[in-house]
């Protein structure tokens, strides 16, 4: 294990963005093998990657966001979160992707933000979230799951997208106690 974390690993970072997908896999799997717990450097390092113009870039962030950071971590859902407000449509479906994995799954905040992507202006964004928001629909917070159903509800009846609006029924099917 790597002593200090912060220095190696944020320069291990970069080779997230090889364009050989061996180096990038090879990083991932460094980064499992050398964390000995959460690094805000790192994790700022890292978060950074999630908006990558390279969408296998994107993904090897967020599978290291996953090890280094752990579940819970109020730095990387910070992170990540500033990244649901990005320009490129991508980088925002990225980072739902990743907040779901890194945000506690009691972690309001990070289910308010996915929420509120329901409202994106991109459709492949509002599709993200609604799959982003079945992951966590498990969650045993009555009232979250009120509102999900009440968000998801809306969206299955007025979504101007065809797509967007089967995504949203297809969810409210597969919430559980509804």
């Amino acid at each position: 294990q790597i002593a200090n974390a912060g220095d190696c690993l944020e320069d291990l970072s970069t080779c997230l963005e090889d364009p050989d997908a061996y180096v990038r896999k090879s990083a991932v799997k460094c980064f499992a093998e050398s964390v000995d717990g959460p690094d805000a450097s790192v994790i700022s390092a890292v978060s950074a990657r999630l908006e990558h113009p390279d969408a296998e870039v994107r993904n090897a962030a967020v599978q290291v966001l996953t090890v280094v950071a752990g579940t819970g971590n109020e730095h990387a859902c910070l992170e990540v979160g500033r990244r649901l407000r990005h320009s490129n449509a991508e980088v925002r479906k990225t980072a739902i992707q990743a907040l779901i994995r890194v945000s506690a799954r009691s972690n309001s905040a990070s289910l308010a933000q996915v929420i509120e992507c329901l409202r994106d202006e991109d459709a492949s964004v509002r599709c993200a979230a609604i799959d982003g928001l079945i992951v966590v629909s498990a969650s045993p917070f009555a009232e979250d799951a009120r509102a999900l159903h009440a968000s998801l509800a809306a969206i299955a009846q007025e979504d101007v997208e065809p797509l967007v609006r089967a995504a949203a029924e297809e969810a409210l099917e597969r919430l559980p106690g509804w």
